[in-house]
């Protein structure tokens, strides 16, 4: 029966925009700020009808109808002010950045059973005699960011980067929002030097030494908050609605994952480069995992977001290109 027209209809409609924009401003040589923004908006409705007759309803009464209707807003605007200056064999660059990221999600839904003219589909909800039923839920985040990046090398052959970012995740508590997140690397490009100028068989040669923090904040927004579900019940005959507590208990002590990764590496090539070849060695430990715990019964909840536990991942990256 599930071919039968209109006995079966889930329609889907969704509405994208993107829109995006920049300012860019040479304000001294060698000094420029550009700012971008993008927006994007995204509309969508989902209709969904399945007959009483259909391979779905087999086991059920009537029909069912529904209908759910989400709106998203997303915002990205990052700010960034960079500086290049030579001074002889000196170069010295900077950047500073500021990135504001926003999401929302806005989404109700209705439905109900038994539509008494199937033809009225899901359009008419309110003639379900049975069943009816609204929800809607809100969900936003917001992640603010400030960055700076100082570059110096010397002769194009002795090469240093210092970085720093500071972080504000809205999905952690109120305590431990903001973390700072500093890096430093070095490196050395022996085949400048003038003991290499006469080799024959390598062409680039250069060691590198980096050492940095990174962190994760991707946890479900209000992770942090206790939540409460509604469960209707029958008392004395009477239905009648009540609040419980979500299976899923806040934690009012979530903090940033953070990542410390060591790194040495080699790159080099051979023979005007038709062998380029790199190694990297990587010791890289992260703290404070953000993770889902199972909780026993007796504590009337299921599960929460903790940070627990460590890991540390080590290893060798060998890369090789020929032509």
């Amino acid at each position: 029966f599930n071919d039968l027209p209109g006995n079966y209809v889930n329609q889907f409609n969704t509405t994208r925009i993107l829109t995006t924009a920049f300012l860019n401003w040479n304000i001294i040589k060698g000094l420029n700020f550009r700012s971008n923004l993008g927006v994007t908006n995204g509309n969508s409705r989902n209709g969904f009808f399945t007959g009483a007759n259909s391979l779905e309803r087999s086991l059920s009464t009537g029909s069912l109808s529904r209908v759910s209707n989400t709106t998203g807003l997303d915002i990205t605007w990052e700010n960034i002010l960079t500086y290049q200056k030579d001074f002889g064999k000196h170069n010295i660059g900077a950047t500073v950045l500021t990135s504001y990221v926003k999401g929302t999600e806005d989404n109700s839904s209705a439905s109900g059973t038994g539509q008494l003219l199937p033809g009225q589909s899901f359009y008419a909800l309110q003639n379900n005699p049975a069943n009816l039923a609204i929800s809607s839920r809100y969900v936003s985040s917001t992640l603010l960011s400030g960055a700076f990046r100082l570059n110096y090398n010397y002769a194009g052959k002795y090469l240093l980067t210092v970085t720093g970012r500071s972080d504000g995740s809205s999905v952690l508590s109120e305590e431990n929002k903001w973390q700072f997140f500093p890096s430093v690397a070095a490196a050395w490009r022996i085949s400048d030097e003038a003991f290499m100028q006469n080799s024959k068989i390598l062409s680039d040669l250069k060691l590198r030494a980096s050492y940095g923090y990174a962190g994760n904040s991707a946890v479900r927004p209000y992770s942090t908050q206790s939540g409460l579900i509604l469960v209707p019940y029958s008392w004395n005959d009477v239905q009648a609605l009540a609040y419980s507590l979500d299976p899923q208990t806040g934690n009012p002590n979530l903090k940033w994952e953070t990542t410390g990764t060591l790194n040495f590496g080699v790159d080099f090539g051979m023979w005007n480069q038709r062998v380029v070849r790199s190694v990297d060695v990587y010791d890289s430990k992260t703290s404070d995992l953000l993770l889902q715990r199972s909780l026993p019964a007796t504590s009337g909840v299921s599960r929460v977001v903790q940070n627990i536990g460590k890991t540390r991942n080590r290893g060798i990256e060998i890369g090789l290109q020929t032509v």
